[in-house]
Protein backbone atom coordinates (compact mmCIF):
# COMPACT_ATOMS: atom_id res chain seq x y z
CA UNK A 1 0.00 0.00 0.00
CA UNK A 2 0.97 3.68 -0.27
CA UNK A 3 1.70 5.83 2.72
CA UNK A 4 1.90 9.68 2.49
CA UNK A 5 4.24 11.27 5.01
CA UNK A 6 2.25 13.81 6.95
CA UNK A 7 5.22 16.06 7.89
CA UNK A 8 7.12 15.84 4.60
CA UNK A 9 6.58 17.57 1.26
CA UNK A 10 3.44 16.74 -0.72
CA UNK A 11 5.50 14.85 -3.31
CA UNK A 12 7.25 12.66 -0.72
CA UNK A 13 5.24 9.45 -1.24
CA UNK A 14 6.89 6.12 -0.41
CA UNK A 15 6.02 2.48 -1.00
CA UNK A 16 6.76 0.70 2.32
CA UNK A 17 5.24 -2.72 3.16
CA UNK A 18 7.95 -3.60 5.71
CA UNK A 19 6.91 -0.97 8.22
CA UNK A 20 3.37 -2.32 8.59
CA UNK A 21 4.46 -4.82 11.28
CA UNK A 22 6.97 -2.57 13.06
CA UNK A 23 6.28 -1.26 16.52
CA UNK A 24 4.49 2.14 16.22
CA UNK A 25 7.06 3.93 18.41
CA UNK A 26 9.97 2.68 16.30
CA UNK A 27 8.11 3.58 13.14
CA UNK A 28 7.45 7.13 14.37
CA UNK A 29 11.09 7.54 15.39
CA UNK A 30 12.31 6.43 11.94
CA UNK A 31 9.85 8.77 10.26
CA UNK A 32 11.06 11.77 12.25
CA UNK A 33 14.68 10.92 11.37
CA UNK A 34 13.90 10.76 7.65
CA UNK A 35 12.07 14.09 7.80
CA UNK A 36 15.01 15.73 9.59
CA UNK A 37 17.50 14.44 6.99
CA UNK A 38 15.28 15.70 4.14
CA UNK A 39 15.06 19.22 5.60
CA UNK A 40 18.83 19.33 6.18
CA UNK A 41 19.38 18.48 2.49
CA UNK A 42 16.97 21.25 1.46
CA UNK A 43 18.84 23.82 3.60
CA UNK A 44 22.20 22.76 2.14
CA UNK A 45 20.80 23.18 -1.38
CA UNK A 46 19.50 26.67 -0.62
CA UNK A 47 22.87 27.68 0.81
CA UNK A 48 24.70 26.53 -2.34
CA UNK A 49 22.29 28.45 -4.58
CA UNK A 50 22.76 31.62 -2.52
CA UNK A 51 26.55 31.36 -2.73
CA UNK A 52 26.40 31.00 -6.51
CA UNK A 53 24.17 34.08 -6.77
CA UNK A 54 26.61 36.17 -4.74
CA UNK A 55 29.50 35.09 -6.92
CA UNK A 56 27.66 36.01 -10.13
CA UNK A 57 26.49 39.39 -8.84
CA UNK A 58 29.37 41.50 -7.43
CA UNK A 59 27.00 44.35 -6.53
CA UNK A 60 25.63 42.39 -3.54
CA UNK A 61 25.27 43.60 -0.83
CA UNK A 62 23.26 46.53 -2.18
CA UNK A 63 24.20 48.85 0.68
CA UNK A 64 27.90 48.84 -0.29
CA UNK A 65 28.80 52.28 -1.79
CA UNK A 66 30.31 52.55 -5.28
CA UNK A 67 34.04 53.25 -5.46
CA UNK A 68 34.90 56.93 -5.91
CA UNK A 69 37.06 57.99 -8.90
CA UNK A 70 40.79 58.10 -8.20
CA UNK A 71 42.20 61.58 -7.63
CA UNK A 72 45.54 63.29 -8.24
CA UNK A 73 46.44 66.41 -6.25
CA UNK A 74 48.79 69.27 -7.09
CA UNK A 75 49.16 72.91 -6.06
CA UNK A 76 48.78 76.23 -7.85
CA UNK A 77 50.92 79.09 -6.53
CA UNK A 78 49.90 82.66 -7.41
CA UNK A 79 50.93 86.15 -6.43
CA UNK A 80 49.63 89.67 -7.05
CA UNK A 81 52.22 92.46 -7.29
CA UNK A 82 54.79 92.23 -4.50
CA UNK A 83 52.38 90.38 -2.24
CA UNK A 84 52.99 87.08 -0.50
CA UNK A 85 52.62 83.94 -2.68
CA UNK A 86 49.41 82.01 -2.07
CA UNK A 87 48.83 78.28 -2.51
CA UNK A 88 45.67 76.84 -4.02
CA UNK A 89 44.97 73.06 -4.06
CA UNK A 90 44.16 71.71 -7.51
CA UNK A 91 42.38 68.35 -7.65
CA UNK A 92 42.49 66.06 -10.69
CA UNK A 93 40.02 63.25 -11.33
CA UNK A 94 41.24 60.16 -13.20
CA UNK A 95 38.93 59.34 -16.12
CA UNK A 96 39.17 57.13 -19.19
CA UNK A 97 40.43 59.97 -21.39
CA UNK A 98 42.92 61.42 -18.90
CA UNK A 99 43.30 63.19 -15.57
CA UNK A 100 40.94 66.17 -15.51
CA UNK A 101 42.03 69.22 -13.53
CA UNK A 102 39.05 71.59 -13.58
CA UNK A 103 37.99 74.38 -11.27
CA UNK A 104 37.21 78.04 -10.62
CA UNK A 105 38.23 80.15 -7.65
CA UNK A 106 37.28 83.74 -6.82
CA UNK A 107 39.71 85.32 -4.36
CA UNK A 108 37.59 88.09 -2.88
CA UNK A 109 40.31 89.83 -0.88
CA UNK A 110 42.47 90.11 -4.01
CA UNK A 111 39.64 90.93 -6.45
CA UNK A 112 40.57 88.27 -8.97
CA UNK A 113 39.11 85.10 -10.48
CA UNK A 114 41.15 82.04 -11.48
CA UNK A 115 39.81 79.24 -13.68
CA UNK A 116 41.53 76.19 -15.14
CA UNK A 117 40.72 73.22 -17.34
CA UNK A 118 43.58 70.82 -18.10
CA UNK A 119 43.64 67.21 -19.25
CA UNK A 120 46.86 65.35 -18.49
CA UNK A 121 48.61 62.05 -19.18
CA UNK A 122 51.43 62.05 -16.64
CA UNK A 123 52.93 58.70 -17.69
CA UNK A 124 55.84 59.24 -20.16
CA UNK A 125 55.82 55.64 -21.36
CA UNK A 126 54.26 54.69 -24.69
CA UNK A 127 53.39 57.90 -26.54
CA UNK A 128 54.83 60.18 -23.85
CA UNK A 129 53.31 62.45 -21.23
CA UNK A 130 51.12 65.42 -22.08
CA UNK A 131 49.39 68.39 -20.44
CA UNK A 132 46.82 70.25 -22.53
CA UNK A 133 44.31 72.88 -21.50
CA UNK A 134 43.77 76.46 -20.42
CA UNK A 135 44.39 78.75 -17.44
CA UNK A 136 42.43 82.01 -17.16
CA UNK A 137 42.72 85.02 -14.84
CA UNK A 138 40.30 87.94 -14.47
CA UNK A 139 41.56 91.19 -12.93
CA UNK A 140 38.32 92.28 -11.27
CA UNK A 141 39.46 95.82 -10.42
CA UNK A 142 39.82 99.11 -12.29
CA UNK A 143 43.62 99.15 -11.93
CA UNK A 144 46.39 97.48 -13.91
CA UNK A 145 48.17 94.89 -11.76
CA UNK A 146 51.04 92.43 -12.06
CA UNK A 147 50.40 88.68 -11.63
CA UNK A 148 52.36 85.45 -11.38
CA UNK A 149 50.77 81.97 -11.56
CA UNK A 150 52.57 78.62 -11.40
CA UNK A 151 51.42 74.99 -11.36
CA UNK A 152 53.34 71.69 -11.42
CA UNK A 153 52.23 68.20 -12.48
CA UNK A 154 54.04 65.17 -10.95
CA UNK A 155 55.22 62.53 -13.44
CA UNK A 156 55.13 58.79 -12.79
CA UNK A 157 57.40 57.15 -13.82
CA UNK A 158 60.14 59.77 -13.61
CA UNK A 159 62.90 60.26 -16.19
CA UNK A 160 66.33 59.63 -14.66
CA UNK A 161 68.34 61.13 -17.53
CA UNK A 162 67.75 63.49 -20.45
CA UNK A 163 64.16 64.25 -21.42
CA UNK A 164 62.51 66.08 -24.32
CA UNK A 165 59.65 68.57 -24.35
CA UNK A 166 57.81 70.68 -26.89
CA UNK A 167 54.44 72.22 -27.59
CA UNK A 168 52.32 75.27 -28.29
CA UNK A 169 51.04 78.19 -26.24
CA UNK A 170 48.31 80.69 -27.12
CA UNK A 171 47.87 83.85 -25.04
CA UNK A 172 44.43 85.47 -25.41
CA UNK A 173 43.47 88.89 -24.05
CA UNK A 174 39.73 89.58 -23.61
CA UNK A 175 39.15 93.35 -23.32
CA UNK A 176 36.18 95.27 -21.95
CA UNK A 177 34.53 98.32 -23.52
CA UNK A 178 37.44 100.59 -22.64
CA UNK A 179 40.01 98.31 -24.25
CA UNK A 180 42.89 96.71 -22.39
CA UNK A 181 46.47 95.55 -22.39
CA UNK A 182 48.72 92.73 -21.23
CA UNK A 183 52.46 93.36 -21.11
CA UNK A 184 55.70 92.59 -19.29
CA UNK A 185 59.26 93.98 -19.19
CA UNK A 186 62.47 92.57 -20.60
CA UNK A 187 63.89 89.59 -18.76
CA UNK A 188 60.49 87.98 -18.13
CA UNK A 189 58.12 85.86 -20.23
CA UNK A 190 54.38 85.35 -20.49
CA UNK A 191 54.90 81.57 -20.39
CA UNK A 192 57.75 79.46 -19.00
CA UNK A 193 58.00 75.67 -19.21
CA UNK A 194 59.36 74.22 -15.96
CA UNK A 195 61.13 71.00 -14.96
CA UNK A 196 61.42 70.42 -11.22
CA UNK A 197 60.63 74.10 -10.68
CA UNK A 198 63.36 75.43 -12.99
CA UNK A 199 62.71 77.23 -16.29
CA UNK A 200 63.82 75.26 -19.36
CA UNK A 201 62.06 77.29 -22.08
CA UNK A 202 60.40 80.70 -22.24
CA UNK A 203 57.72 81.77 -24.72
CA UNK A 204 56.48 85.31 -25.45
CA UNK A 205 59.56 86.90 -23.81
CA UNK A 206 59.62 90.54 -22.78
CA UNK A 207 59.51 93.28 -23.62
CA UNK A 208 56.03 92.23 -24.72
CA UNK A 209 52.76 94.12 -25.13
CA UNK A 210 49.44 93.51 -26.84
CA UNK A 211 46.04 95.13 -26.50
CA UNK A 212 43.52 97.53 -27.97
CA UNK A 213 41.39 100.61 -27.35
CA UNK A 214 37.95 98.96 -27.43
CA UNK A 215 36.19 95.72 -26.55
CA UNK A 216 37.65 92.75 -28.37
CA UNK A 217 40.06 89.85 -28.32
CA UNK A 218 43.78 89.78 -29.08
CA UNK A 219 45.74 86.56 -29.58
CA UNK A 220 49.46 85.70 -29.59
CA UNK A 221 50.72 82.23 -30.56
CA UNK A 222 54.09 80.60 -29.90
CA UNK A 223 55.56 77.10 -30.18
CA UNK A 224 58.82 75.23 -29.61
CA UNK A 225 60.38 71.79 -29.86
CA UNK A 226 58.72 70.61 -33.08
CA UNK A 227 58.28 67.84 -34.10
CA UNK A 228 56.83 67.54 -30.61
CA UNK A 229 58.64 66.84 -28.38
CA UNK A 230 62.23 67.39 -29.56
CA UNK A 231 63.64 70.19 -27.36
CA UNK A 232 66.28 68.51 -25.18
CA UNK A 233 65.91 69.04 -21.44
CA UNK A 234 67.39 67.58 -18.21
CA UNK A 235 66.17 64.63 -16.16
CA UNK A 236 62.77 64.96 -14.49
CA UNK A 237 63.00 63.97 -10.82
CA UNK A 238 59.58 65.22 -9.79
CA UNK A 239 57.33 67.30 -12.03
CA UNK A 240 56.78 69.29 -15.17
CA UNK A 241 55.16 72.68 -14.82
CA UNK A 242 54.32 76.07 -16.25
CA UNK A 243 54.56 79.64 -15.03
CA UNK A 244 52.85 82.81 -16.29
CA UNK A 245 54.02 86.35 -15.51
CA UNK A 246 52.25 89.45 -16.83
CA UNK A 247 50.67 92.82 -16.11
CA UNK A 248 46.94 93.00 -16.91
CA UNK A 249 44.66 96.02 -17.23
CA UNK A 250 41.71 96.38 -14.87
CA UNK A 251 38.45 94.60 -15.72
CA UNK A 252 40.10 92.41 -18.35
CA UNK A 253 40.87 88.72 -18.67
CA UNK A 254 43.83 86.75 -20.02
CA UNK A 255 43.93 83.07 -20.98
CA UNK A 256 46.89 80.77 -21.61
CA UNK A 257 46.03 77.71 -23.68
CA UNK A 258 48.91 75.24 -23.81
CA UNK A 259 49.71 71.81 -25.21
CA UNK A 260 52.93 70.45 -23.72
CA UNK A 261 54.40 67.07 -24.68
CA UNK A 262 57.13 65.28 -22.69
CA UNK A 263 59.15 62.18 -23.59
CA UNK A 264 62.31 60.28 -22.66
CA UNK A 265 64.19 57.09 -23.41
CA UNK A 266 62.56 54.00 -21.85
CA UNK A 267 65.82 52.85 -20.26
CA UNK A 268 65.78 56.06 -18.18
CA UNK A 269 62.31 55.57 -16.67
CA UNK A 270 62.16 54.99 -12.91
CA UNK A 271 59.09 54.45 -10.79
CA UNK A 272 58.11 57.11 -8.29
CA UNK A 273 58.89 55.54 -4.91
CA UNK A 274 58.82 56.72 -1.30
CA UNK A 275 62.22 55.01 -0.89
CA UNK A 276 64.81 54.22 -3.56
CA UNK A 277 63.79 54.53 -7.25
CA UNK A 278 63.54 51.28 -9.20
CA UNK A 279 64.26 51.08 -12.91
CA UNK A 280 61.59 49.64 -15.20
CA UNK A 281 61.77 48.04 -18.62
CA UNK A 282 59.86 48.50 -21.87
CA UNK A 283 57.74 45.39 -21.31
CA UNK A 284 56.26 46.67 -18.03
CA UNK A 285 52.51 47.12 -18.18
CA UNK A 286 51.61 50.72 -19.01
CA UNK A 287 48.63 52.38 -17.37
CA UNK A 288 47.37 54.16 -20.45
CA UNK A 289 45.75 57.52 -19.82
CA UNK A 290 45.32 58.96 -23.29
CA UNK A 291 44.06 62.42 -24.12
CA UNK A 292 42.08 63.23 -27.24
CA UNK A 293 44.14 64.25 -30.24
CA UNK A 294 47.71 65.49 -30.49
CA UNK A 295 48.78 68.70 -32.15
CA UNK A 296 49.52 68.51 -35.89
CA UNK A 297 51.42 71.81 -36.14
CA UNK A 298 55.06 71.46 -37.07
CA UNK A 299 57.90 73.98 -37.38
CA UNK A 300 61.63 73.51 -37.58
CA UNK A 301 63.31 71.51 -34.80
CA UNK A 302 63.55 73.45 -31.56
CA UNK A 303 62.38 76.71 -33.14
CA UNK A 304 59.99 79.29 -31.73
CA UNK A 305 57.17 80.71 -33.83
CA UNK A 306 54.98 83.65 -32.84
CA UNK A 307 51.91 85.30 -34.30
CA UNK A 308 49.68 88.08 -32.99
CA UNK A 309 46.15 88.79 -34.19
CA UNK A 310 43.01 90.46 -32.85
CA UNK A 311 39.26 90.36 -33.52
CA UNK A 312 35.81 90.06 -32.00
CA UNK A 313 34.10 91.21 -28.84
CA UNK A 314 34.37 89.89 -25.30
CA UNK A 315 32.51 89.79 -21.99
CA UNK A 316 33.84 91.51 -18.87
CA UNK A 317 33.30 90.07 -15.39
CA UNK A 318 33.30 86.31 -15.91
CA UNK A 319 35.67 83.63 -17.12
CA UNK A 320 34.74 82.43 -20.61
CA UNK A 321 37.12 79.94 -22.22
CA UNK A 322 37.53 80.65 -25.93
Amino acid sequence: MFQREVFGPSWAVKRDHSMMNVDPLVRARRKRGMIAIRYIMILIGLALVGKASLASNPTIPLDRPAAAPARVSTTMIFRVGDGKPRRLPVEGVVAKDGIHFRGTRRVEELDLVLAWDWTADLDPRGGGARVAGVLALLNDTSEERRFEVRVDFPLDPLIADASRIGGTVRATLLMNQGGGRVDLPAGEALFSALIDGKTVRRLHPGPFSMGGSQAGTTVADASFGAPYPSFETPAIHDAIGMMNRFSLSGGDQVQFRCDLNIAGDPENFIRRRSTEPVRIEDDDDRIVIDVNGRTKRKTSRGSVSRNVSSSGKSDKRQIIFD
